[in-house]
């Protein structure tokens, strides 16, 4: 599965990058995977009509491509201390495949009532993530509402939904796309607790993407400063030729 997703999937170049970044400043999270999806995924769908779980996985196997297959999270426990995992994108796509999964469902409540959803998709993540800026809680409501193909009654009628059915719907939207959320777990080492966290590819490739514009612009910089190259000029040189005169230079501290 791995290989399936990876050769859907080709990085941009830096200069790629570098716009992404700039383009996307002020972006929802949502928005953010919906535009690194478009620079990357090689098929003719747009990414806001895929699924989250998918969308996830191509982020994963685009992070492969930029970064390598080691995955290192870090994240926090209740008492304090401080958990450390090392993942490999690799598993990740293995154990989150996706394959074969349906894109609606329905399931009758206790009452009767019955309800048909749709798998949530990466215009549903975009309207949820300009919501929850404002709103969370309605947010949450409102996914599951979009994604509401129809909802009936005990006498087989058309009605609004209740509490009951929007809990049903909720229920078969995680079932629908089990992939849109990945959770971690660890042990604490402090406290042996077994501590969850939940992954967030399309953050993590940000926030990596975030980090190599700041090394890259101290290196324009560097550079600009003594050879008087254009941004555009620097940005486009190979990673490794950068480095090269930034050690000719005599390796400015920070600078590689």
């Amino acid at each position: 599965m791995a290989g399936a997703v990876a050769a859907r999937v080709v990085a941009p170049d830096a200069q790629a990058r570098w716009a992404l970044l700039e383009d996307q400043r002020g972006a929802t999270p949502a928005e953010r995977v919906t535009a690194l999806l478009g620079a990357s995924v090689t098929d003719a769908r747009d990414p806001r009509e895929l699924p989250i779980g998918e969308r996830d996985r191509l982020v994963l196997a685009l992070r492969s491509q930029l970064s390598g297959d080691a995955l290192d999270c870090v994240f926090p426990c209740a008492c304090g201390e401080t958990l450390e995992l090392g993942l490999s994108v690799a598993d990740l796509l293995d154990a989150y495949a996706g394959d074969g999964q349906a894109r609606d469902a329905h399931a009758a409540a206790p009452s009767g009532a019955t309800v048909r959803v749709r798998a949530a998709t990466g215009t549903d993540h975009e309207l949820a993530a300009r919501r929850a800026a404002v709103d969370p809680v309605a947010a949450a409501s409102e996914l599951v509402e979009r994604c509401v193909i129809e909802a009936r009654g005990p006498d087989g009628e058309p009605c609004a939904l209740d509490a009951e059915l929007r809990e049903l719907a909720a229920s078969l939207l995680a079932q629908l796309d089990p992939d849109a959320e990945i959770a971690l777990r660890g042990v604490c080492p402090a406290c042996g607790e077994t501590v969850t966290a939940v992954l967030d590819p399309g953050g993590y490739v940000w926030s990596e993407l975030e980090q190599w514009r700041a090394r890259t612009e101290l290196e324009v910089h560097v550079l600009a400063s003594t050879y008087h190259w254009s941004e555009a000029e620097i940005v486009a040189l190979d990673p490794a030729r950068r480095a090269r005169y930034i050690e000719l230079l005599g390796g400015h501290a920070g600078a590689a």
